[in-house]
């Protein structure tokens, strides 16, 4: 399987980043992406190890991140024994939770909010399992199995990001 590398764009976060490249190097390499290699990849499948990377990164369970993917366990176990990589379905979602994930790294400024104790990755895992008032009460992860539920739950980060209450 082809491996894409993306640029982290997280040059203000070194700590926050070379976590990430000891602790979940799969997931790493789907962030920085321009949208054409980000197709091609999906197209291509992703390794199974990146649910693995994202499971250890969002700490929320492998169980619950698959449902919420709407990835069968069963799938991620077979690619992962046949050194095979996830259909173009399952890929495009768990890419999508990879964007996510790469959204909220962006909002830490720099490794002092680090050092202060601010984890995003901690922090968007635990958004995920909560009930959202502007999601009608649904808890984010619950949406991510549909791309028009990514789209909402992207928006709900986008306009976190820019400061509008929510």
């Amino acid at each position: 399987m082809a491996i894409v590398r993306g640029s982290s764009g997280m040059g203000k976060q070194p700590a926050l980043f070379g976590r990430l490249r000891k602790q979940a190097p799969h997931l790493l390499m789907l962030w920085g992406l321009e949208p054409m290699a980000r197709i091609d990849l999906v197209r291509a499948g992703v390794d199974p190890e990146v649910v693995d990377d994202l499971d250890m990164t969002l700490g929320v369970g492998k169980e619950r991140l698959l449902k919420g993917l709407g990835v069968a366990p069963q799938t991620v176990s077979r690619n992962r024994r046949a050194q095979t990589p996830l259909n173009a379905a399952d890929s495009e979602r768990v890419v999508g939770l990879a964007q996510l994930l790469e959204r909220v790294a962006r909002w830490t400024p720099s490794d002092d909010a680090v050092a202060a104790g601010f984890d995003p990755f901690a922090w968007l895992g635990s958004w995920l399992t909560s009930p959202n008032p502007a999601l009608g009460g649904q808890r984010p992860l619950a949406l991510l199995d549909t791309s028009d539920g990514r789209l909402l739950v992207d928006g709900v980060l986008a306009t976190m990001e820019s400061g509008v209450y929510v």
